[in-house]
């Protein structure tokens, strides 16, 4: 898969960084909120924050051990420059820690109400304060370190050296002025260090496999803390299909998806965090939306039930493409453009039940192999260009991942599958 953006979180919303670390896209106060970077969805009008060299010969990315903190390093002409970026846990406020030994430039253009408004400009001694005009809404972008105001005023050249940055944003009327303008540590980079436990995997997980482990922080990542509710995706608007009409706000808890999440929670011994979704209960009733190939799944029917057999051999034939699977050709919508994650780990968990091992690890290749370079999933798979498709990054790919991977171990190591681990999860949160 190309290159795509990094999911940042803080337990009350989320934010993407791009593939030179550029945030272009962060909703404030929470998961659901206006956007005050929207780069991802209008290139001109969304605003954006980036701190990188003005020129580079490669860029790697990585995630930092201490949590969803994104590493972004620039071998250049004349140096090098490592840049970590990152949502501090619990404040809307963003993190850029520096160690360069070459000049950055420094671009901070917020626009308020996803690209509608643009704020009102007042400096500071050391960045700027932007002011929603027309509303409620004021951010403070403020730099410790050596920098310069270019010709622009939301741009700066920084460095060489150490330098940190963090970009404050308040939605309220009359917002604390004194924590937007607070100083900016030296020592910065001890925000990535505090913010280890909030990161941490139970103990059952740490010796999971990685694409595990990324996938349950990545669900962390998509939970709001105060409630423990796992939304369905970051993202609002991103299409199946460029300019076509499969597109939804997924910024908001779908039952169905946060059941996935409680369920893949359970298999990795996290039973505290799978408590803390005890809304489900109460709006649930049992087990919200399933498809043909959930039947066996939770208990509906067994694998091995002959009507099974040949709805599973009809879906074989019309759905499965090498290993892929579609949800379906064609709905009111239209046709069905790309496979659909959640869909073929479904399809993999039949196959491992109905003892077809090594088509199910075929299966389970096919989906890994569809993950970002640094191990996030979309809701579809593009195989032809290898751009991710649908919003992003999405919760029951991730919650689907674990939850198969798993259930493999078990198989493997002769242990029976928790077959109704979602009704499980009930009884301990009733």
């Amino acid at each position: 898969m190309k290159p795509f953006y990094a999911l940042l979180a803080n337990g009350l919303t989320t934010a993407l960084a791009g593939p030179t670390g550029a945030v272009d896209w962060w909703p404030v106060p929470r998961f659901d909120g206006p956007t005050i970077f929207s780069r991802l969805l209008d290139h001109h009008a969304g605003g954006y924050l980036s701190l990188e060299p003005e020129g580079y010969t490669t860029v790697t990315q990585r995630y930092r051990p201490e949590g969803l903190f994104l590493e972004t390093h620039f071998e250049c002409p004349g140096g090098f420059a490592t840049i970590t970026t990152g949502l501090e846990v619990g404040r809307n406020a963003l993190w850029l820690t520096a160690n360069s030994t070459v000049p950055l430039v420094l671009t901070c253009r917020p626009s308020f109400d996803y690209g509608v408004v643009r704020p009102s400009f007042v400096p500071l001694p050391h960045g700027m304060r932007f002011i929603n005009p027309v509303g409620p809404g004021q951010a403070a972008l403020i730099i410790q370190g050596p920098a310069e105001l270019m010709s622009r005023m939301d741009q700066w050249r920084c460095g060489p050296g150490r330098l940190t940055v963090v970009f404050r944003v308040l939605m309220e009327a009359k917002p604390d002025w004194r924590w937007l303008s607070a100083p900016v540590p030296t020592d910065a980079d001890r925000i990535w260090a505090k913010s280890s436990a909030f990161w941490a995997l139970p103990t059952a997980a740490q010796d999971t496999e990685e694409p595990i482990r990324r996938s349950l922080l990545i669900i962390k990542g998509l939970t709001f803390r105060p409630t423990g509710a796992p939304v369905a995706a970051a993202t609002t608007s991103l299409p199946e299909a460029p300019g076509e009409s499969r597109q939804w706000d997924y910024r908001y808890v779908w039952v169905r998806d946060s059941a996935y999440s409680g369920e893949s929670l359970l298999l990795t011994g996290n039973v505290v965090e799978a408590k803390r979704t005890s809304f489900l209960p109460r709006s649930t009733g049992g087990i919200p939306d399933a498809a043909l190939l959930t039947l066996p799944l939770y208990g509906f029917v067994s694998v091995h039930n002959p009507y099974f057999i040949n709805t599973l051999k009809i879906i074989e034939s019309t759905l499965v493409d090498n290993g892929l699977v579609y949800r379906y050709r064609a709905d009111d919508l239209g046709k069905a453009r790309f496979p659909f994650l959640l869909v073929g780990f479904w399809y993999a968990r039949v196959l491992l039940r109905q003892g077809r091992h090594e088509e199910a690890q075929h299966v389970i290749e096919r989906h890994l192999a569809q993950a970002t370079p640094l191990g996030l999933y979309g809701e579809h798979a593009d195989e032809q260009t290898g751009t991710v498709r649908g919003n992003f990054p999405q919760l029951f790919s991730h919650s689907a991942l674990v939850t198969t991977l798993m259930e493999q171990k078990f198989l493997a190591q002769g242990r029976p599958l928790p077959e109704y681990a979602l009704l499980t999860a009930t009884k301990l949160m009733g």
